[in-house]
Parts: structure tokens; C-alpha cells; sequence
């Protein structure tokens, strides 16, 4: 049993990490849908994407996806602080899932070469730590997830010209019209990382109660 609780430990860890990797590379977090002007720009940490699909009555014209990490900065202006700590803290739960797997094969071959045996607790406590910080970076931008980047057309292109509050919806000429944001696949993937950190734990702890007991 104890065996079989350590190998989930360690699978669970491992998916922990991987998908805080892809949820912190990534950049599909939010998406804002301009039904007016039907476009749509995403954010991730690292790169902004936008495309419109073309609206004559506004002079705008079908241009393809176009992904760019200034796109974050516009006019080389850094972005507001509190991404700067979503970044950092996503960052910190990679390092925390990579180190706490680390630790954990150290333990485990510690383990086979002694009787009493080692604790597997400590190791998947830092990988814990990882799912906390991820934990804090997903609710900060669950909080300012109305915040995006307004972008305005030159040529045939589009350049971003600064954050602002996304509304819901837009007021041209008396008519409404509705803007969507919606949270993306990278943000569900954090929060899937965040709970593998959470069986991580359990796992561990689990084992370490078998252990003790056949003392």
C-alpha cells in the first residue's frame, strides 16, 4: 500500500509541474470578444495575441492572429503591477513543483537503503508551497481579470496602446453591444496544477502514516 501511495506521490507531483508549466507559458488566460468590432485579443503572461475577423461598417479589416510580448507593454510602458506578481508567483510554483519532485526522489532512495524509513512529508510540502503560490497568482487575476489592452488599428495592422478596464459591453450610436471576457484553457490548466499539488500532499502524508504504523 505504502508502495503504491509513494508512485502516486511522485506521478502526482510530476503532473503538478507540468501543468503549471504549461499554465505559466502559455497564453490562453483570458479572451475578450468585441462583438462590435468583432475581434479577439488574448492574454498570457508572457504574450498578448489579437485578430479580427473583419467588420466593414467600421473599417476594420480581416487581419490573422498576431502574437507579441509588447503587446503586454505598450509603448515599452511595463504592465500594471499586480501581472507582474501573477508572473512572479507563477514562476515561484514551477520552482516550488520542480525542487519539491527533486526532494522527493532523494527521500524515496534515501528510504530503500534504510529501515526506519524517511519522511515523504517535507518533500511534497514544497510542492504544497508551489500549489499555494499558484493558488494566490490565479486569484489575483481572477480579481483583475476585467483588465486588457486596447488596441487600435494603423494600416493594416493592430498595436496595442494600453491597459485599460474591459466593460461589457459598448454604446455606438444608441445601439449596445455586448464584449465577453472569458477565462481560457491556461487558466483552467493553473488550477488543475494547483490541485495536483493538493493530492500531492495527501499522497505523502499517507504514506508516511503507513510507514510510521509498522513500526
Amino acid at each position: 500500500m505504502a508502495t503504491c501511495l509513494n508512485i502516486a506521490t511522485m506521478v502526482c507531483g510530476i503532473f503538478a509541474f507540468i501543468l503549471l508549466s504549461i499554465s505559466t507559458g502559455s497564453r490562453r488566460w483570458k479572451e475578450d470578444i468585441d462583438f462590435y468590432k468583432n475581434t479577439h485579443s488574448y492574454i498570457g503572461l508572457w504574450q498578448a495575441c489579437f485578430w479580427s475577423a473583419g467588420r466593414q461598417e467600421v473599417g476594420y479589416p480581416p487581419v490573422p492572429m498576431n502574437c507579441d510580448k509588447d503587446y503586454l507593454r505598450p509603448h515599452l510602458v511595463e504592465p500594471p503591477s499586480w501581472f507582474n506578481s501573477v508572473r512572479a508567483l507563477m514562476l515561484l510554483s514551477c520552482m516550488g513543483t520542480g525542487f519539491g519532485i527533486l526532494f522527493y526522489l532523494i527521500a524515496f532512495i534515501t528510504d530503500n537503503s534504510k529501515k526506519t524509513g524517511s519522511k515523504f512529508w517535507p518533500s511534497a510540502a514544497v510542492i504544497f508551497l508551489g500549489g499555494l503560490c499558484a493558488t494566490i497568482a490565479l486569484s489575483i487575476f481572477t480579481v483583475h481579470k476585467q483588465y486588457g489592452i486596447q488596441y487600435e488599428l494603423g494600416g493594416d495592422a493592430f498595436y496595442a496602446q494600453y491597459w485599460i478596464v474591459v466593460k461589457d459591453k459598448a454604446i455606438i450610436e444608441g445601439g449596445e453591444y455586448k464584449i465577453e471576457t472569458w477565462l481560457r484553457w491556461s487558466y483552467m490548466v493553473g488550477w488543475g496544477g494547483v490541485f495536483m499539488t493538493l493530492c500531492t500532499l495527501i499522497c505523502a502524508v499517507l504514506s508516511d502514516l503507513i510507514n510510521w504504523g509498522k513500526r
